[in-house]
């Protein structure tokens, strides 16, 4: 089975249904694609964004993806000093992840982009030494998508770049590593963010409380993925300092991130 397209872009994170929407718009036939098996999970993300990112990459204000307005953000020093910025209009917004990326590959498809989730790049077609399209897998069946562009959207270690000759390799110490719960959390204020620095809290990173609603949020920490102890092991000790009862867990999530990204 093979298919032809203008631009293949492999993953359905944020970057790709945005760059596939667009190419769409451009009037170029495009295919998204993504492994698993259902957009947006598992999640990955504190979910939290900046308002000016909606006009930037031109996203919908949809009421469907997101749970909370943010006004501004509360930062804990390492001192026990805290700083509060608050601000009269919306600065930020928490997601829902699980909704807004299929969100956005639904805007790709609407805007004539062919969308496919359980659909594997395994590795890139090469003809008369160029790369010519990408040999995957859709919903267990072998498939060759034959394209001009490959967009690899695939993660900060792509696959599908690193099979077409990119080396996307990073030390360990380069990458932060981060443990989050989705879970009932009360005493913050839930129109703000609240963050935590300190080597002893979150070694080279921070811990977070991110509102979902007036008594649920995110609650994570970043850490540098180098780092003895994990991610997990000093996000427990800071639940545990602050009286925080671990047995309201919604949700736990896991992720590797590059520094600053």
């Amino acid at each position: 089975m093979s298919w032809k397209y203008d631009v293949v872009v492999v993953g359905s994170g944020i970057a790709g249904p945005i760059v596939a929407r667009n190419v769409a718009r451009a009037g170029f036939s495009v295919l998204l694609i993504d492994k698993k098996w259902a957009i947006g999970t598992p999640k990955q993300c504190a979910e939290g964004i900046s308002i000016k990112v909606f006009d930037k990459y031109d996203i919908p204000y949809d009421k469907r993806f997101i749970n909370r307005e943010i006004y501004g953000a509360k930062l804990y020093s390492p001192s026990g000093y805290e700083l509060e910025l608050r601000y009269k209009e919306v600065s930020g917004v928490i997601l829902e992840r699980k909704v807004f990326d299929k969100m956005l590959a639904y805007y790709a498809s609407k805007a004539g982009a062919d969308v496919l989730a359980r659909t594997e790049a395994l590795d890139v077609i090469r003809k008369d030494g160029n790369i010519a399209g990408i040999k995957a897998k859709h919903e267990d069946e072998p498939v060759e998508i034959y394209a001009d562009i490959i967009v690899a959207a695939d993660g900060v270690e792509s696959t599908i770049a690193r099979k077409a000759g990119i080396n996307t390799y990073a030390p360990p110490h380069e990458f932060d590593s981060s443990y989050e719960y989705e879970m009932l959390i009360e005493g913050f204020d839930p129109d703000l963010i609240h963050l935590w620095f300190g080597n002893e809290v979150a070694p080279r990173g921070y811990v977070w409380v991110f509102p979902k609603d007036e008594d649920r949020a995110n609650v994570g920490i970043g850490i540098a993925s180098d780092h003895p102890e994990t991610a997990k092991y000093y996000l427990d000790k800071w639940l545990k300092e602050n009286n925080i009862p671990m047995r309201k867990i919604l949700e736990v999530n896991v992720g590797v991130v590059p520094v600053g990204g």
